[in-house]
């Protein structure tokens, strides 16, 4: 592939999904959104290795991002319950596999031969939660009748994990089992599909996001 461009690399198919619906939603174009290919190992401790695959592409890979086509990289991760630990994570990973030592979230690094690269925290920099919480606070809004219900739910269970992000997974897959009534089994990496788009189950309109807007704009 001849053309430069921008990579967003995530752990998983929820987030590829996200972003993809997410920045098309929004008017924001000239990204590609990836994650850990099948057979290779997924989640926030599989970086390096797909960051190192990047590294070892050659022109025969026809169908793979190559090196000199990335004029940027950011690197999607969630915080969990422990912030500092996950970008910290994600920030060894970047430097392990030869692409600088970013200091920060969101600070722009650069080494030599590879791509100008940033790491994006979920929901945000130092705040504890995932991808799933920003989700969850968007169907939530949309359908406040909701929340007590699955905060009732919560409490009857004696969820043992009901702060943490395991938490917010939980409440987030109660809510679109009640919402999505034709499909309650669905995954959140299909709700912004051709069959579930007019249900609107994660508005993506919704203000949660509006920062990871303004920091893919301000690229």
């Amino acid at each position: 592939m001849s053309d430069v461009r921008r990579l967003i690399l995530c752990e998983g198919d929820e987030d590829v999904s996200f972003l993809r619906h997410f920045l098309s939603s929004r008017g924001i174009a000239g990204f590609d959104v990836d994650r850990p290919k099948p057979g290779e190992a997924a989640g926030s401790g599989a970086f390096q290795r797909r960051l190192e695959v990047l590294v070892a592409a050659t022109a025969l890979d026809a169908k793979d991002f190559r090196i000199e086509d990335l004029q940027e990289l950011i690197v999607v991760a969630d915080n969990d319950d422990d912030p500092a630990s996950a970008f910290r994570n994600v920030r060894t990973q970047i430097r392990d596999a030869g692409y600088g030592d970013p200091q920060r979230p969101r600070d722009p690094v650069r080494a030599a031969d590879r791509p100008q690269t940033r790491i994006l925290m979920l929901p945000w920099d130092d705040e504890r939660g995932g991808l799933e919480t920003l989700c969850l606070a968007a169907v939530l809004d949309a359908r406040p009748y909701l929340r007590e219900c699955v905060d009732e739910y919560v409490r009857c269970t004696k969820f043992s994990r009901a702060d943490s992000i395991k938490g917010a997974k939980m409440r987030l897959r109660c809510s679109l089992s009640a919402a999505c009534e034709q499909e309650p089994n669905v995954a959140l990496t299909y709700v912004w599909n051709d069959r579930h788009r007019e249900l609107n189950l994660v508005p993506l309109d919704h203000s949660c996001f509006d920062r990871i807007e303004e920091f893919f704009r301000g690229l």
